[in-house]
């Protein structure tokens, strides 16, 4: 399913030349060639961009496929007393995820749907920077 999501929101990440760029500029700070910073800022640029990008797609149709497929390897039992649509609920964070395993717990806690993040991932991976930097 992340496969999917990444997939139609940004496919660039799925290029494996991505990777070894970043790996590359982090090898230009070890050697010195580039400062941190400069490393940093060119990394918040491109996910910056990149965000952007996917806040404009209006891709849900297609994503909303992806879940429904994905659907099938899920729970599929009502959820709230039978309440609703059995398939979204069976999409909800809480029945798709263990958040007590994941440093983006507070990113899923206050939503009912994992797409429902994709607007607070940028400053989400900011913040982890920040934090990482410490």
């Amino acid at each position: 399913m992340v496969f999917d999501v990444v997939d139609h929101s940004i496919k660039s990440l799925l290029n494996p030349e991505l990777t070894a760029s970043w790996e590359k500029g982090l090898t230009y700070v070890a050697e010195g060639s580039i400062t941190p910073d400069e490393y940093m800022m060119k990394l918040d640029r491109f996910i910056t961009n990149r965000t952007v990008g996917v806040k404009g797609l209006n891709n849900q149709y297609q994503l909303r496929a992806c879940y429904d497929k994905a659907a099938g390897y899920y729970k599929k039992e009502p959820v709230n007393g039978g309440k609703g649509d059995k398939y979204m609920n069976a999409l909800t964070v809480k029945e798709l995820y263990t958040l007590e395993e994941t440093i983006a717990k507070d990113l899923f806690d206050k939503v009912t749907y994992p797409w429902e993040v994709l607007p607070k991932i940028s400053s989400f991976i900011k913040e982890l920077r920040e934090y990482v930097k410490q």
